[in-house]
Parts: C-alpha cells; structure tokens; sequence
C-alpha cells in the first residue's frame, strides 16, 4: 500500500491498483465536485446531509413511507345543511388514495334520523353489512374498517326503511360524514 504523507501526516493512500483514497483526518479541504462516486460516505458526513432541520417543500405523499402505527394519514369529510326540508336517500362517503395496511375509521350523522329499524354501513373492506343499534334519535353512527382496499373506498349509510329520510325540523339540521385513515 503506498501513502502520500504531508508533515508526516497522511493525505492519500492506495492499495494496488485500487483509487486513492484521501483520508478521513483531512480537514480544510476545498470543495470538490464528486462525479461517479461510490462506495459508503463517513459517518459525520452522512449525519450532516440527513440533519435537514425543518422542511419547507415537498411531497410526503410517496408509497415508500413507513408512517408509525396509529399515525392518521388523511381526513376526509363533508357536511351540508337540510335547510328545513327532509332529506331523501343514504349518505354516501368516499375516501382514495388508502395505502395497505391502513385501517378507516369513520361516522355518519345527522341531525335527527327519521323513524327507520335496521340502519347499516356498507362498503370498503366491511365483509358484511355493520349494523347500529340504538334508539332512533341517535345522532352519530361510527364504524371501524380494519380490512380496506387499497386506492378507493366508499361507504354508504343505509337507512333500511322505506321512509328512507333525514327528518329536519324547521331550521334544518347538519348531516355529513368524516373518514380518517389511520396507518398501521
């Protein structure tokens, strides 16, 4: 192996007829412009290219992200107001761009549901119809779908009757639905 010492100190060294390399004690040295570089970069200098402080641009919208369990990826959601008037048919929610592994929690409301029995939530990766129970001035109906497809789901709450309406006193009431995918 030959080495290239200044002051007794090593610059360059060479094994056979592999490139020179310079060597990690080197401090001061210009800038340089590295083309067709390999092999693995010193420590302290990988650690000073990945410390990037605070990110202002981007796009964190890339399939390779590992993002922790219980970390909420998106919220989609939408609301209206009946505006007086009964509301006819089932609500229906969408929500795209699910990555696998993701889990959708979710809720339907409403101001105040017309008199119907069997209310249910369907679609997504629901393998069957999940039902609510509860009194018929219940508000908010929540479902978890563990097993979504990945890309588009769509969920519709069934009203189960054929009233098949939202009721809407005088002054009209809120009804919509809000998706929350969640990793892991």
């Amino acid at each position: 192996m030959a080495t290239l010492e200044l002051n007794g100190k090593d610059l360059v060294s060479q094994t056979s007829t592999a490139e020179p390399v310079i060597a990690s004690t080197v401090t001061g040295a210009p800038a340089l412009a590295l083309t067709n570089a390999t092999g693995t970069m010193p420590t302290g200098t990988q650690d000073n290219i990945t410390r990037l402080g605070t990110v202002t641009a981007g796009n964190l919208s890339n399939s390779a992200i590992v993002y922790p369990d219980g970390h909420i990826i998106q919220v989609v959601s939408d609301h209206s107001i009946s505006g007086g008037a009964a509301v006819e048919g089932n609500q229906t929610a969408t929500i795209t761009g699910v990555l696998a592994g993701s889990t959708i929690l979710g809720y339907f409301f409403t101001g105040q549901p017309s008199a119907f029995s069997a209310r249910h939530i369907t679609g997504g990766g629901l393998s069957s119809s999940y039902f609510i129970t509860g009194s018929s001035d219940a508000h908010t109906y929540d479902f978890v779908d563990d097993n979504p497809s990945v890309g588009s789901n769509t969920y519709t709450f069934n009203l189960g009757t054929a009233v098949g309406r939202w009721f809407a006193a005088a002054g009209g009431y809120a009804y919509g639905y809000k998706l929350m995918e969640v990793a892991g």
